[in-house]
């Protein structure tokens, strides 16, 4: 796949008085899948999707004006993305499409599956540089991540057997093309 696609980040942050410096900020990217390259596709060999993502920050800092020796800043975010790529186990793989006789279906599947999540959460942290070469931070975040979406895959069985007039089984049908 090809595409030209613009990734960008927008942001601002206002002196209020001596202490407080509010700010946002707000993102958007595009980012191919991280297996393109080696064309890694879902179990049913599909290939992997474009990932699209938009995030936004807001927060606020507070800042020793006589020295800048101490800073406290606390901020929430919130991110959501789409078309992200998650390895699943080779055996949940196998399960879903098999090795049979006639291969697997899909020509190149693999162990990954294209899902959309949510991230939200919140960091407080406070810095402190009491003499100049030493610097000392405390942060502490609660985050809450989800997937957005399900995805479910049937199980395919692609071994076909045919019978013949007398009952007996066969891997072709009756004028002799094999079925995959």
């Amino acid at each position: 796949g090809e595409a030209n696609n613009l990734n960008g980040n927008v942001g601002a942050d206002v002196r209020l008085g001596r202490y407080l410096r509010p700010y946002f900020s707000l993102s958007e990217g595009y980012n191919y899948p991280a297996t393109l390259l080696t064309y890694t596709a879902d179990p049913y060999g599909a290939a992997p999707k474009l990932n699209t993502s938009f995030g936004q920050e807001a927060g606020i800092k507070l800042v020793d004006p006589t020295s800048s020796r101490y800073s406290a800043t606390l901020s929430v975010y919130h991110a959501s993305s789409k078309n992200e790529q998650y390895s699943i186990a080779s055996q949940l793989f196998n399960d879903i499409n098999p090795s049979g006789l006639n291969g697997r279906f899909g020509g190149t599947p693999s162990t990954y599956v294209t899902l959309d999540r949510k991230t939200q959460g919140m960091e407080l942290s406070a810095t402190a540089n009491p003499v100049p070469e030493w610097r000392v931070r405390l942060s502490g975040a609660i985050t809450k991540g989800s997937l957005a979406t399900n995805t479910s895959y049937l199980q395919l069985y692609n071994d076909q057997f045919h019978e013949n007039a007398a009952g007996q089984v066969t891997y072709a049908d009756e004028i002799g093309r094999a079925h995959v």
